[in-house]
């Protein structure tokens, strides 16, 4: 008997912070709503709208700067055309990436699902033959969903298959892409005038959105930013380091950040630190914090 994928698991994909659209049952990536990956959303409320409205829909996860605790990216790696072969090329040659939640799709392709990260353009075949690449907007068809074989009225998968966790997420933590993979995926900026902003009285949800780009895998910027958080906010901003501390460095001890913070005085790294990392990893200063003038 056929599950019912988004009725069984959206709300807990949703608790995790991650970004779920209802899409159609037996299919792989067919939205279900209007907007498709647009309308993605982890509100109860609109959730259990869904429930009623699509019952028996598969669900995907939709990546992006506000899926799950500090963002969400995947990489899918398409078994039938080199995938494999490419991915275990480049692990050769640079080093495994990090162990984190991954999927296998019903035909053998695996989705691997890492922190958000600002630099990377998404598209197809991004870091070589069979692997794409998907920062925002993108769908993951997540387990248990089912697909029943069929594309384009021919069977491709004789039975169908369920969509299942290789690694299952814990927890709202995701891992960093390694710097291999990001300067790989990142495009040669072309310089650009320094930009002078007025970032005075930041509220928290730009702070959030700043720290989105700032990749957190070195202890030297990790303690740069918690004092600029501390400079700008005082102790109020001891939650929002806490919170981007548990998304990259691999040493990270809550009991660690919380002794650290206690350390810093609150003068020296200031607030522009913050906005000169984000701004360097591809940051959009006059979205996030407007009233920006270049200088």
């Amino acid at each position: 008997m056929t599950p019912e994928p988004f009725k069984s698991h959206a709300l807990m994909y949703a608790q995790r912070g991650f970004l779920v659209v209802p899409i159609k049952a037996k299919a792989k990536g067919v939205p279900l709503t209007k907007n498709g990956s647009k309308d993605g959303s982890n509100d109860p409320k609109q959730i259990e709208e869904w429930i009623k409205e699509f019952p028996g829909a598969n669900i995907a996860l939709v990546s992006g700067p506000k899926s799950g605790a500090r963002g969400m990216m995947f990489v899918d790696v398409d078994k039938h055309h080199g995938g494999f072969q490419t991915m275990r090329a480049l692990v050769d040659r640079h080093g495994d990436l990090p162990k984190g939640p991954r999927s296998v799709t019903p035909h053998g392709g695996v989705h691997m699902f890492f922190a958000f990260n600002g630099r990377i353009v998404q598209g197809n075949d991004k870091l070589g033959q069979g692997i794409d690449i998907k920062t925002t907007n993108g769908m993951a068809t997540a387990p248990p969903s089912y697909w029943d074989g069929m594309k384009g009225g021919e069977e491709i998968l004789p039975g169908g298959g369920f969509y299942r966790w290789l690694i299952a997420p814990h927890g709202t933590t995701l891992p960093v892409l390694p710097d291999w993979a990001v300067r790989l995926l990142t495009p040669v900026k072309t310089p650009q005038k320094a930009a002078t902003v007025d970032y005075s009285d930041p509220t928290n949800e730009q702070l959030m959105d700043l720290l989105a780009y700032i990749p957190n895998t070195e202890r030297d910027l990790w303690i740069k930013v918690g004092m600029g958080l501390k400079s700008t906010l005082g102790d109020a901003g001891f939650a929002l380091w806490d919170t981007w501390s548990a998304t990259g460095y691999e040493k990270y001890k809550s009991s660690d950040t919380r002794t650290c913070w206690r350390s810093f005085r609150g003068d020296g790294v200031g607030i522009a630190t913050i906005v000169y990392q984000a701004r360097e990893n591809g940051a959009d200063l006059k979205e996030i914090l407007g009233n920006t003038s270049l200088g």
